[in-house]
């Protein structure tokens, strides 16, 4: 199993080195229940008696190095159909955000494969890293206890944690728009004279606007097409044949309808329908590209109706950047996996008059088969 960096397999022995490196190491075992691992020996012990026996025990490799950076384990509950879950990530591998990525995966592996109903998790208070990240990830707090356990030499108060599959597969849905495409799903590469720009589309949600955006792309109506509108800060946009923003139609002819999903917004990198007003959508698009809010903002959304920004929404707009005041104004009906790095070259270029001064040109966009 895969996420964007990182794969979960199940623990061998060529892992012992990598495991004695962070179950030896003093801040790393910090928090955990068990004692840290004295020599090479009971590293070994703990891969073949431990990690090789618990079927849902997986090491966490990351994909860049090939090297085992942690583990990650369910503790089945038959009976109640529920997860409890526990990990722990070598130290220098820390505030990457590998956790966080490891978390949602296993989260969808429970909901989604393994069917269960609730999971579970506990922390030490101490320990607010850890419950950031699974506070991040919707395991709400069930509890507090004080001097609940006699560990290391102490008593240590634990907080404890769940998420149920309801609450879970609500918010998932939220969600979908950032997550990496699955194996066999169609994406799209859009070639620049700049670099690449790989595209999921959203075809549940925005089914128009996205057969007019396939249908024209495979009939190479976008090769040689400009982006005629560029914006630091805020978004790029294409899609006009004239590259005057005033050109371009559909497939059908004629204008044709907004696609509006409470689910789906104008996060940094969504792909949106360009518009002249309520359903005007023809050929041209944008991609966001602003990548913070002000405090100001955040603060305006926090304090906005919750139907319209709900907590979920306005926290990704803090974390991630966009374009919330087009939401509910344009489509998005797809979101860049890959190559922001190319967009924000391209809304980094010189302009004039909000037009590059040198072309920046869709070359063409092809339909790939995703294979991770």
């Amino acid at each position: 199993m895969q996420s964007k960096r990182l794969i979960f397999r199940k623990f061998n022995l060529d892992d012992i080195d990598d495991v004695f490196e962070f179950g030896n190491d003093d801040e790393t075992c910090k928090f955990v229940t068990w004692n840290k691992h004295k020599n090479i020996l009971e590293s070994e012990k703990v891969i073949t008696d431990y990690f090789m026996k618990n079927k849902y025990c997986f090491a966490i490799v990351e994909k860049f190095s090939n090297k085992c950076i942690g583990s990650f384990e369910f503790k089945a509950d038959i009976k109640n159909n529920s997860l409890s879950l526990g990990y722990v990530l070598n130290k220098k591998f820390w505030n990457k955000g590998y956790m966080t990525e490891t978390l949602n995966f296993m989260l969808d592996y429970a909901f989604n494969t393994l069917k269960v109903n609730r999971v579970c998790g506990v922390h030490i208070k101490e320990n607010i890293t850890s419950g950031k990240v699974m506070e991040k990830c919707g395991l709400k707090v069930e509890g507090e206890f004080e001097d609940e356990e006699f560990l290391k030499g102490r008593y240590i108060t634990l907080i404890h944690r769940a998420i149920l599959r309801k609450n879970y597969l609500k918010g998932e849905k939220r969600m979908k728009q950032l997550e990496m495409p699955k194996n066999g799903e169609k994406v799209y590469i859009m070639k620049t004279n700049v670099g690449e720009i790989s595209l999921r589309l959203f075809n549940e949600v925005a089914p128009k606007a996205c057969e007019n955006f396939i249908t024209l792309a495979k009939r190479g109506y976008y090769n040689g097409v400009i982006f005629h509108r560029v914006i630091r800060d805020f978004m790029i946009q294409g899609g006009d044949p004239t590259g005057t923003g005033m050109g371009g139609e559909s497939i059908w002819g004629e204008s044709f309808e907004d696609e509006f999903d409470a689910n789906f917004r104008n996060y940094r990198g969504a792909l949106s329908m360009a518009n002249a007003g309520p359903n005007t959508n023809g050929s041209q698009f944008f991609i966001v590209q602003n990548s913070r809010i002000s405090d100001d903002y955040v603060n305006y959304l926090k304090n906005s109706d919750k139907k319209v920004y709900p907590d979920e929404v306005v926290e990704t707009y803090e974390k991630n950047g966009g374009a919330f005041w087009l939401d509910f104004k344009h489509t998005v009906f797809g979101h860049v996996f890959k190559g922001m790095e190319v967009v924000d070259e391209i809304a980094n270029t010189y302009c004039s008059n909000d037009k590059p001064v040198e072309d920046i040109v869709i070359l063409s966009i092809e339909e790939k088969v995703f294979e991770g």
